[in-house]
C-alpha cells in the first residue's frame, strides 16, 4: 500500500508536452498545465467513431455513385468544352453539329477506357463478397490503392477529354493544357473518391 502511494501508477499523458503523469496529478509536473482541463478539450474517440458510422450509413450510396460519376465525367467535361468552344468561337453557323459530336466521341473514348478499369476495381472493393473472400484488411489496402489509381486516372482523363475536344476547333496546334475550370471538376472528383474510401474502410470495421 505504501509503495502504491509513493509510486502512483502512471496512466495519463499530458496533451500539452507529452510527459507521462500519474492519475493522481492535477497539474503536469513538467509544464504545470491543468491536466483535467486539457483532457476535457481532447476529442472523444467514441463520438468520432459514431460520426463515421453515421456517415457510412447515410452516404452508402457513394459506393455506386462514385464509380458511375468516374465513368461519365469525361463525357460531361467534353460536352461542356464543346459547348464553350461553340459559343465562344461562334462556329455553329460554319461547322455542322455532326463534327462537334465526332470530336466529343473521340475525346471520350480514350480517357473512359482508363476510368472504366479504375471504376470497376473501386466498385469491387465496396462489395460484401470481396470482404468475405479476402478479408477486411486486404480490402482496405486494395481500396486505398484503387482510390489513388482512380484519382490519377481522373486527373489525366478529364485533362485529355478537355484538350482533345477543343483541339480540332483551334487554329494551329493550340495549347495542350486543360482549361482552368477542369481542375475544379477534378478536385471535386478526388474529394468524392476520398469520401468513398472512408465509407469503405468504415464499413469494413463495422462488419
Amino acid at each position: 500500500m505504501l509503495k502504491k502511494l509513493l509510486n502512483p501508477t502512471v496512466k495519463d499523458i499530458c496533451p500539452n508536452c507529452g510527459t507521462a503523469c500519474a492519475t493522481t496529478d492535477v497539474l503536469c509536473p513538467h509544464c504545470g498545465e491543468n491536466l483535467d482541463e486539457l483532457l476535457e478539450q481532447l476529442p472523444n474517440p467514441k463520438e468520432t467513431y459514431d460520426s463515421l458510422k453515421k456517415a457510412a450509413k447515410n452516404l452508402s450510396f457513394l459506393n455506386w455513385l462514385t464509380p458511375l460519376l468516374l465513368l461519365v465525367s469525361p463525357l460531361i467535361v467534353s460536352l461542356i468544352t464543346a459547348l464553350r468552344v461553340a459559343l465562344m468561337a461562334r462556329i455553329l453557323d460554319y461547322i455542322p453539329l455532326e463534327r462537334i459530336g465526332y470530336a466529343v466521341l473521340n475525346a471520350v473514348l480514350v480517357p473512359s477506357g482508363f476510368l472504366l478499369i479504375s471504376a470497376i476495381l473501386l466498385f469491387l472493393c465496396t462489395t460484401s463478397f470481396m470482404r468475405a473472400k479476402i478479408g477486411q484488411r486486404p480490402v482496405a489496402i486494395l481500396a486505398t490503392a484503387f482510390s489513388i489509381l482512380s484519382g490519377i486516372a481522373l486527373w489525366f482523363g478529364l485533362s485529355t477529354a478537355n484538350i482533345m475536344t477543343a483541339l480540332p476547333f483551334q487554329w494551329g496546334f493550340g495549347k495542350l493544357i486543360p482549361a482552368d475550370w477542369v481542375y475544379l471538376v477534378i478536385a471535386g472528383g478526388i474529394v468524392l473518391i476520398i469520401l468513398n474510401l472512408m465509407i469503405v474502410i468504415e464499413k469494413g470495421r463495422a462488419a
